[in-house]
């Protein structure tokens, strides 16, 4: 019998993603390689391609392969990954024999109304449309990101009982949504999805997610007031707010609805992480907390804070550890000491760096940065000039 070799995960047997364009992955914590993008679209019987067979292998082996380092690494931090979720309460398999699809996770699109600091034009229309005034990408690159919903209805998806909808925006393809939903047996569906906070389910959309199985409403919020607008930008905090309040009168006292916020921990909002815990403690208790940390932009990372900084950081993270507690699950990853983790992680940029692109980035939306994020000013001063914004 199989058990856990340190590599083993469930998901290449169990589970796809798709991405925006047809893209086929395991699951959405997934960085593929470029040989696995060119094998693996959902145009081909991608569960037979050599990318999927050999990933099932190198896991079966105990090999483990660098496109799940997201997983390793949040194990190395003491949390549990998606990864050993995914072997709980079945049997693992032994050979590369296709099983099921048990988990699809699908983004119908990269339609978005945001362009939040941490993404990029793969995930968001914002973003490609600000990448193309600002000469970034020619015309021959698209902004719109999608595939038609006729993509998935060769999908056996029979035996599928847990459906994570991702974007760009998912209540912004509404009509692909339902199609989909339409498809399945509602009654053994576990619903998750991921939502930027700023619109809402229409009223077909949300009679067909009140009849599945359980709902997960994952809301993507990242600071509070001015610390949210820059980070997710244009959106406005005090709207965001109204839409969770929606959903808190929607589902807050149904018992199969789990309502969570969660937040992407960088250089930006880590000074205000206990206020923010604070926030949702006193505004929004019922809500559960969950936490990633920036990932694909180095200059973003925890890591990139000079050396003095850290160690006043580290002191203040310690003192919040000992003095809040949020409404996260024991299981989950506790942010102040994951963040003391990753700041002490080898960076692969600096100051500078995350100075010129950040002012960079702030003059092209015509935003006073210092003014949003003021905590900055004192972490810039002793590394870089800021007078030139």
């Amino acid at each position: 019998m199989q058990t856990d070799n340190g590599a083993m995960c469930l998901l290449p047997w169990d589970s796809v993603a798709i991405r925006a364009g047809g893209r086929a992955e395991p699951c959405c914590r997934f960085w593929p390689t470029t040989e696995f993008l060119e094998g693996s679209t959902v145009t081909i019987n991608f569960r037979k391609s050599k990318p999927w067979q050999k990933l099932q292998e190198d896991m079966l082996a105990g090999r483990k392969d660098s496109a799940c380092q997201q997983c390793y690494k949040h194990e190395a931090a003491g949390g549990k990954s998606t990864r050993v979720f995914s072997l709980q309460d079945t049997e693992l398999p032994t050979t590369t024999d296709l099983r099921p699809i048990k988990m699809l996770d699908i983004a119908f699109s990269n339609l978005c109304n945001l362009a939040c600091v941490s993404c990029s034009r793969h995930y968001s229309t914002t973003w490609g449309t600000e990448d193309f005034k600002a000469g970034r990408i020619g015309k021959q690159i698209k902004v719109l990101i999608d595939h038609p919903t006729s993509m998935v209805d060769n999908l056996d998806l029979s035996q599928l009982t847990t459906l994570k909808i991702f974007g760009g925006e998912p209540f912004m393809d509404q009509d692909k949504f339902i199609h989909l939903m339409k498809k399945l047996d509602l009654s053994k569906i576990k619903l998750l999805v991921s939502t930027n906070g700023t619109s809402l389910p229409n009223a077909e959309l949300k009679a067909l997610m009140d009849q599945c199985d359980s709902i997960c409403l994952d809301v993507s919020l990242d600071g509070l007031g001015s610390v949210n607008d820059w980070y997710r930008w244009p959106s406005r905090f005090a709207e965001v707010c109204q839409t969770m309040d929606q959903y808190d009168k929607w589902w807050s006292k149904n018992s199969n609805v789990k309502l969570v916020v969660h937040s992407v921990i960088s250089i930006y909002n880590i000074f205000t992480l206990d206020q923010f815990i604070i926030f949702m403690n006193t505004n929004y208790p019922k809500w559960e907390l969950d936490w990633d940390w920036v990932s694909g932009k180095e200059w973003q990372k925890l890591s990139v804070i000079p050396y003095e900084q850290k160690l006043s950081l580290t002191a203040q993270l310690t003192e919040w550890n000992a003095a809040i507690r949020g409404n996260w699950i024991a299981s989950k990853t506790n942010p102040f000491k994951r963040s003391i983790f990753e700041m002490n992680q080898n960076a692969s940029s600096n100051m500078k760096e995350f100075w010129e692109k950040s002012n960079a980035l702030a003059k092209e939306r015509k935003l006073d940065l210092l003014k949003m994020i003021p905590d900055l000013k004192t972490l810039l001063e002793p590394a870089v000039d800021t007078s030139t914004l």
